[in-house]
């Protein structure tokens, strides 16, 4: 792994992390605006939304890229052997989504069902 791999893993981790801790905080009502702390949850509330929909994003990204990966796939395996077709299915493997991508993925989704939990239950 590369130091720029790790960096990204690094903050992508501490910004999964930090969204769920504002996710359940603001969720389960854990800090009080009556007390005076509007500022930090007015903050933590920007961060729900800021990182929801960079997550939601990113997800419409790995799920196109999954249809272009079976696209390319496709077109390759119908194509005769040569360097051409090597090279598609290489393509096809790169934007196939890596395991942490999916990790990240799933994580945004499983964070829509608390939210609707905190919603409905919490309300």
């Amino acid at each position: 792994m590369t130091l720029r791999n790790t960096i990204t893993l690094a903050f992508g981790i501490l910004g999964i992390l930090w969204y769920y801790v504002c996710l359940i905080a603001i969720g389960m009502n854990l800090i009080d605006p009556a007390q005076g702390e509007t500022t930090f949850r007015d903050f933590m509330s920007v961060s729900i939304t800021t990182i929801g929909v960079s997550l939601a994003t990113f997800v419409g990204m790995i799920l196109g890229l999954r249809g272009v990966s079976e696209g390319i796939r496709e077109t390759a395996t119908a194509t005769p052997a040569g360097k051409a077709a090597d090279k598609m299915h290489a393509l096809a493997l790169i934007s196939a989504g890596t395991t942490l991508q999916w990790v990240a993925a799933g994580l945004y989704v499983l964070s829509l069902f608390l939210a609707l939990y905190f919603w409905s239950a919490l309300s």
